[in-house]
């Protein structure tokens, strides 16, 4: 038996869309962690910090406030 015979093809159209949405959730997160990656890597290169919300990654504090 196949993993098919386990779902109609209504239950697979949503099985594929969850599994789209998750997927742009992930994306969104890789892309967080790597500018927070280019932040962590320039203040050790350089000394200098960059203001975090230029990369759209928003401080713990304003997260906990939320």
């Amino acid at each position: 038996m196949g993993m098919m015979d386990l779902y109609t093809e209504e239950q697979a159209a949503e099985a594929l869309t969850e599994s789209i949405a998750a997927k742009e959730e992930f994306m969104k997160e890789v892309e967080n962690l790597n500018g927070i990656i280019f932040l962590l890597k320039y203040f050790l290169a350089t000394g200098e910090c960059l203001d975090p919300e230029v990369f759209g990654i928003q401080s713990e504090e304003e997260d906990l406030d939320e």
